[in-house]
């Protein structure tokens, strides 16, 4: 590839909401500064949300897909967290991204 060229990878990622997004990046130990934030650096990369997908300039397809992997996970967990809240559930976590649900 030229070096006059720049490559964007992207992976698609469901629309979410941004602010159970932004708990998700927060939960990842990302800074976040807006809820609306669209960007942030993760692994020494830079990613962005556009349109409902993962975009990056500077990671590589493997590293994308980790990431929106990681993002997606940690997103579950925050629809997860806000749906027992909202339905007065009481919310106990057994493990990584796992939780018990009682009403």
């Amino acid at each position: 590839m030229p070096c006059d060229t720049v490559q964007t990878n992207t992976i698609s990622v469901p629309k979410m909401n941004p602010i159970l997004r932004g708990r998700a990046l927060g939960a990842m130990g990302i800074d976040v500064r807006d809820e609306n934030q669209t960007w942030f650096r993760h692994g020494g990369h830079l990613y962005r949300f556009v349109g409902g997908e993962l975009q990056s300039n500077t990671a590589g397809d493997l590293d994308l897909q980790k990431t929106a992997a990681l993002v997606k996970q940690h997103y579950s967990a925050q629809v997860v967290i806000y749906t027992a809240s909202r339905n007065g559930w009481q919310l106990k976590q057994t493990g990584a991204f796992q939780y018990e649900v009682s009403k």
